[in-house]
């Protein structure tokens, strides 16, 4: 997974408005900010469950598998924790 690079997508979000095009919809800036609060959400919530869960293994917490989804701003890449 990389980093989100917010002063890229502020940057990208500015160039599509001022271009009269919309951020929202299909293949837009927004997809990647979508596609980043997802996979924290995803992490934390993987990374909650294995410090409640003793018996499994510190060394699962880094495999992902990824996935497409696609919304209405585009289709995005998903790392669900394995």
């Amino acid at each position: 997974m990389k980093d989100f690079d917010y002063k890229s997508f502020q940057a990208k979000a500015l160039e599509q408005l001022k271009a009269g095009k919309p951020i929202l919809g299909k293949d837009s800036t927004f997809a990647s900010l979508l596609e980043n609060i997802l996979n924290a959400a995803l992490k934390g919530e993987i990374n909650v469950h294995m410090d409640e869960e003793e018996g499994i293994s510190a060394s699962r917490r880094n495999c992902y598998n990824r996935k497409q989804v696609k919304t209405s701003p585009g289709k995005i890449t998903v790392h669900t924790p394995s």
